[in-house]
């Protein structure tokens, strides 16, 4: 039985928005005189005025910008489209309850609120009571004095507040590749590649590049540089409907497990998706080997600010002659909603038949490229006489890229590695050109490289940030 979710206020706080949107206003879709008045219409009077005349600063390009904490939530239209801030109780009490019900963790574990603003979910779960710490990480400072209100009503005032924005994680990642010092360890508690009771729990609005970021760190997870070197974290992901269909390389019908699954039962239900070739993109094939992971929820997306309208992937913004082309009409009558997903990292004996990932990655690359290619044609074209061990093993000389499903791509990389003289093979050639191209930095000093993993890993080991300059000592 499930301990009930504590309220998040005393009755004689009233801050948030009530439990359900009223529907007396209909305001313009996504305006922001519209969104002002809903604002106005369920946020208590206190918060309301918070946000309206507290006045924030930020830096734009080379000047100090004064504006108000609304009018600086109202910039977020302009970023991606994941960039939001929630404000609505009820929403997360439900993140918080699916964290009550489907989180690994424990005593020993340290929860992460991503979310930030007014820290509703830390202060949930918090009072829940499961974890041994709960922290939150905000991605913009400028709403620092939602944390400050928070603290003084109904957040615990022991609690910290990081400033960390995982996006630009990841877009830094990218950037510095296999050199990149994530910030987020200086947070990260040390746990095992192997650990059945996660270190920590992670919950977080999350785009698709800090999807991609994390399935990247987590195919090259020997990298001690990188979050899944010694730690096996679970994350709660809050993403678009976009997002979700892609990470399950197919159409389902977005009903989520509101009961607890265990990894075996997870594996078996993503098996039901069929693959669909658009969505059968490389990182989100990888995404499914690497990971285990269930739908949890379906949220409502106006409980997070600014409202954002949907936006057609099409070339120069282009109409399309038809609406049933492509998945742009599905994810159109998904905009409304966000989907928390469930998603945690699988043990090293459960990816041994991988190998080499940097061949892996390759492998994917290159037969994903051309969904209408015939398989044969493909293993050919890295070694004259490959494409008769693909018909012996049971496939035709008709069969194209498109037919595979999961189970098959696995069966042909491992069919692959497994062929005689395969190390001197042109593919491992070209494999390792591309890891090369794809994931190192140009240039790079490999003894300084070295000396400073030796200082990080001290510094770490030794309980100090390891994101001071320790280059100086090298």
């Amino acid at each position: 039985m499930l301990r009930k979710v504590p309220k998040l206020l005393k009755p004689n706080y009233r801050f948030c928005l009530r439990s359900s949107w009223k529907s007396t206003k209909t305001p313009d879709a996504f305006s922001k005189h519209g969104e002002r008045e809903t604002l106005e219409e369920n946020l208590s009077p206190e918060v309301f005025k918070l946000l309206v005349e507290t006045k924030t600063i930020y830096k734009n390009r080379l000047k100090l910008v004064e504006v108000t904490v609304h009018d600086r939530i109202q910039s977020y239209k302009k970023g991606y489209i994941e960039k939001a801030v929630l404000l609505n109780e009820e929403t997360a009490a439900k993140i918080a309850q699916s964290v009550q019900i489907h989180s690994r963790g424990d005593q020993n574990t340290t929860f992460f609120d991503g979310e930030g603003g007014l820290c509703q979910i830390a202060a949930i779960v918090s009072k829940i009571g499961l974890f041994k710490e709960v922290c939150v990480l905000e991605k913009d400072m400028c709403l620092e004095s939602l944390h400050e209100y928070a603290k003084s009503k109904y957040l615990d005032p022991s609690v910290p507040v990081y400033d960390l924005n995982l996006t630009k994680v990841a877009v830094d990642g990218g950037y510095e590749k296999q050199r990149f010092v994530s910030p987020l360890l200086k947070y990260l508690p040390s746990g095992d590649v192997s650990e059945e009771v996660p270190a920590s729990t992670i919950v977080t609005t999350a785009s698709h590049g800090f999807v991609k970021y994390l399935i990247s760190r987590m195919l090259h997870r020997d990298n001690p540089f990188g979050e899944f070197y010694s730690s096996r974290p679970e994350f709660f992901l809050i993403v678009t409907a976009r997002t979700y269909f892609h990470l399950c390389c197919g159409i389902n019908d977005a009903d989520p497990s509101h009961n607890k699954l265990t990894e075996e039962e997870m594996r078996i239900k993503n098996k039901l998706v069929p693959m669909n070739a658009q969505l059968s993109k490389v990182y989100n094939v990888i995404f499914q080997v690497y990971f285990d992971f269930c739908l949890v929820d379906v949220l409502p997306r106006k409980s997070y600010f600014p409202w954002k309208p949907h936006k057609r992937y099409a070339w120069n913004n282009a109409e399309r002659l038809s609406n049933t082309r492509g998945v742009d009409k599905l994810y159109e009558e998904n905009h409304n909603r966000l989907m928390l997903m469930y998603v945690r990292p699988k043990r090293p004996k459960d990816l041994e038949m991988i190998g080499n990932p940097a061949y892996f990655e390759y492998f994917l690359t290159r037969i994903l490229q051309r969904k209408t290619r015939r398989i044969v044609g493909v293993f050919e074209e890295w070694s004259s006489g490959w494409g008769l061990l693909i018909v012996e093993a049971g496939f035709t000389i008709f069969d194209e890229v498109r037919d595979l499903d999961l189970e098959d791509l696995l069966q042909l990389f491992h069919l692959l590695k497994n062929i005689p003289n395969f190390e001197q093979s042109n593919f491992v050639a070209e494999a390792n050109m591309a890891f090369k191209a794809n994931h190192e930095t140009e240039d790079i000093d490999e003894l300084l490289v070295d000396k400073f993993r030796i200082n990080l890993w001290r510094k770490i080991s030794k309980g100090a940030d390891s994101n001071e300059n320790i280059s100086k000592k090298v």
